[in-house]
């Protein structure tokens, strides 16, 4: 991930955060107190949902998304009844408005990465 703009102080930064089961905000382009600050129009988002936990996409979030499967299993369910599993190392992209799904933790042990592009 670079900054959107060149020639800018560089900095670094370097936090411990408790991943819920559900959506935990880690990086984001506005300074808020609870996550890192990016130079870049970029949201990143991380889970730790158990089994049958359903997580849902913000709605605030209206962009073009990729998701990260760090760990465990997901199922995907489309709004016309198809479904598609991902497993550790598999991702997808979508846009939130054009995209409807449902997304189920098929595991425990599930650990997920939701990247939101401005």
């Amino acid at each position: 991930i670079e900054p959107e703009e060149t020639a800018i102080q560089p900095a670094y930064d370097q936090r411990s955060f408790a991943v819920n089961r559900d959506w935990t905000p880690l990086i984001c382009p506005e300074s808020v107190e609870s996550t890192m600050t990016i130079a870049r129009k970029l949201q990143l988002h991380r889970a730790k949902p158990q089994t049958k936990d359903i997580l849902s996409v913000p709605k605030s979030f209206d962009n073009q998304q990729w998701i990260q499967v760090i760990e465990g299993t997901l199922k995907l369910i489309n709004n016309d009844g198809s479904t598609r599993i991902l497993r550790r190392g598999d991702g997808i992209g979508f846009n939130p408005n054009h995209s409807g799904f449902e997304i189920t933790s098929n595991s425990n042990d599930s650990d997920i990465l939701m990247f939101t592009m401005m």
